[in-house]
């Protein structure tokens, strides 16, 4: 499978010709049908088609007019990005379950594992799963409706999205050699054996929202964006909490709710999505620091906005500006996080703690010395670091 990725990798980076596609599969190590067989072939389309499933891979089609004659070309497109956050799939699960509760954390897993799912399925094969792990009961609801209900809160927070089915394509004998793998993958649930009890509540009430037969799978970047909110939040906090107090918890809020709007209003302008308000964001404070906002003179918007105008004074790096005034009404002034400007500290951070671990104080010094300055001659480089030339030398060798 990972010489599939490196030849979709390096297709899309050339042009769609028969010449050089045939020089990528010889470089990759994968042979044409013609010299391998039909196994050959048919596991390759095979893992194409997991990679599809999981939408690490999309595929997309044009027709191609020779003469008298169309022909219809395939092209896969490898998502990196995507790719990328497979190794957070677990702290996917596990926010899940601090931030909900142990069957949406369930369903998520279930979403993560199998890539895509329709709604039925995947309401059953999460009850299937819970009951395998003996996970505590509901007082309130059934299995199929606290799975039921998890799932509605999911799909309105934007952290499970609907998708467009795969459509079944010619069967594998009769495709040519640019078509594309089978796309749908064996349910887990047969299509004439569907639990009556769940496709009932789904026609009631607020899961009118979860259409039967809809597709689904699980919203990395939503996940991805809320943990980064929680860390660019702690960093916050730690940098500048000692002087403003709830420093991280308001970044946090923040970042959470453009998350939000970015992944469950997916009608709001790019514009809308980076700007708040002190009045949008108490919604995603925790308890506790509302509680003691509003104890102080002035109550929560007031407090609120004293703080983040304190923060908008901070430089080092930068984490908030102001964008427009609300003279009188504080609830309304509008602010933007600088969230590439705090990505980037944060990176700089840990380039910084890997090298000091790997090479010692002096070379971690040297590299934010060289990253400020972009680039130097040895002896300022030396004076800059506050150490001897000749150390300075050796250690720029080594590193």
């Amino acid at each position: 499978m990972s010489q599939i990725i490196a030849t979709i990798n390096s297709k899309s980076q050339t042009k769609k010709r028969t010449k050089e596609r045939k020089e990528i599969i010889k470089a990759s190590k994968l042979r044409p049908a013609a010299s391998t067989g039909s196994a050959r072939t048919s596991s390759i389309r095979a893992a194409l088609l997991v990679l599809i499933h999981h939408s690490i891979v999309s595929v997309t089609e044009s027709t191609n007019t020779h003469g008298s004659k169309k022909r219809t070309v395939y092209h896969y497109k490898f998502d990196a990005d995507r790719a990328r956050l497979l190794q957070r799939y677990p702290r996917f699960v596990e926010y899940t379950k601090k931030a909900l509760d142990i069957k949406a954390a369930a369903l998520i897993e279930e979403l993560l594992f199998q890539g895509r799912m329709r709604t039925v399925e995947a309401i059953v094969s999460t009850v299937e799963q819970l009951d395998l792990k003996d996970a505590p009961r509901s007082d309130k609801y059934t299995d199929r409706e606290a799975v039921l209900e998890s799932f509605r809160r999911l799909v309105q927070g934007g952290y499970i999205q609907e998708v467009k089915e795969i459509i079944d394509p010619i069967q594998l004998a009769e495709m040519d050699d640019d078509s594309p793998p089978p796309a749908k993958k064996r349910r887990l649930v047969s299509d004439d054996i569907e639990d009556p009890a769940v496709v009932e509540l789904l026609q009631t009430g607020p899961y009118k929202i979860l259409p039967r037969d809809a597709v689904w799978r699980v919203n990395v970047r939503m996940f991805h964006d809320i943990l980064r909110a929680s860390s660019l939040g702690y960093l916050v906090s730690e940098r500048y909490g000692h002087r403003v107090q709830f420093a991280g918890s308001i970044i946090t809020a923040a970042l959470r709710l453009a998350a939000y709007k970015e992944h469950a209003e997916q009608d709001v302008d790019f514009e809308s999505q980076t700007l708040f308000t002190p009045n949008c964001i108490t919604r995603y404070l925790p308890k506790s620091v509302l509680q003691t906002l509003e104890k102080k003179p002035g109550g929560i918007l007031p407090n609120l906005h004293n703080a983040l105008k304190d923060l908008a004074r901070f430089s080092m790096p930068p984490v908030v500006e102001e964008m427009e005034v609300a003279d009188g009404y504080p609830g309304d002034a509008k602010f933007k996080i600088a969230t590439r400007q705090l990505v980037q500290y944060l990176q700089d951070r840990i380039t910084h703690q890997v090298i000091l671990d790997s090479h010692g104080e002096v070379a971690a010094r040297i590299c934010s010395i060289l990253r400020a300055n972009g680039h130097l001659e040895s002896d300022s480089i030396a004076e800059s670091a506050m150490a001897p030339a000749k150390d300075t030398r050796e250690v720029s060798i080594q590193s």
